[in-house]
């Protein structure tokens, strides 16, 4: 619910800071994003790691370049930021509550790191799907 709301908060901030037509991705960026994205996850939960900082550093460093290489945006980290604090301050609580445990100790060391490459994909589909030539087919089917 609270990254269906951030891609749809995204345009409208970024229009109304001025940024909309500097960050304009097409369609392919995006799905190259959603492609590393997938790898990103995959990889860090299949390479064994000799310690918590290797898998943090290495995680951070992904993360961090996705944002750089796809989006660049304050919008883009800002979202990405608050997407990864409210998804871990949550996972973490049902983690207490004990409604969750974590399937590999390693696990609460990247976490952060994938919520917040989720959190800057979403504002990247969120930006396409606000194009006005996307609203503008989508207004036709709607007809």
């Amino acid at each position: 619910m609270f990254l269906a709301t951030v891609g749809l908060l995204s345009p409208c901030i970024d229009s109304k800071i001025g940024a909309f037509h500097v960050y304009n991705k097409e369609w392919p960026s995006v799905l190259r994003c959603t492609a590393l994205f997938f790898g990103f996850s995959h990889a860090t939960a299949r390479i064994d790691f000799a310690t918590y900082s290797q898998l943090s550093l290495t995680a951070i460093g992904l993360s961090i370049a996705l944002w750089w290489v796809f989006d660049r945006s304050l919008v883009g980290f800002v979202f990405g930021t608050a997407a990864a604090l409210l998804a871990t301050f949550i996972f973490q609580s049902c983690v207490w509550k004990q409604l969750y445990r974590f399937s590999h100790p390693m696990m609460a060391a990247w976490l952060p790191c994938l919520f917040f490459s989720g959190g800057v994909l979403i504002v990247l589909v969120g930006r396409q799907l606000a194009k006005p030539d996307v609203m503008a087919l989508m207004q036709r089917k709607v007809k």
